[in-house]
């Protein structure tokens, strides 16, 4: 049983920033090149308005990179800092 929560504590913080990086993933905006979703990828009327927009998304983009990071290494310290048993 021991060697089962071990291994099961080892695992915890990879499993756990896997998850959550899936989940940033699955919400992240496929259709920056203008098309909406679903279509055949022939750009609508304002695509000029998305590409405009490109350099303030991928700013965006970098604060949650950096957000997503930070929040990794404190997970990372926390999990270590479990105490065993």
């Amino acid at each position: 049983m021991a060697e089962k929560i071990l291994e099961y504590r080892a695992t915890l913080a990879d499993q756990l920033k896997n998850t959550y990086a899936s989940i940033l993933a699955a919400q992240k905006p496929h259709f920056l090149n203008g098309s909406d979703p679903g279509t055949s990828g022939a750009p609508n009327l304002g695509a000029g308005q998305v590409a405009s927009n490109k350099g303030a998304l991928l700013a965006d983009g970098d604060q949650t990179f950096e957000k997503l990071q930070l929040f990794r290494d404190k997970l990372s310290s926390n999990v270590a800092a479990l105490p065993i048993v």
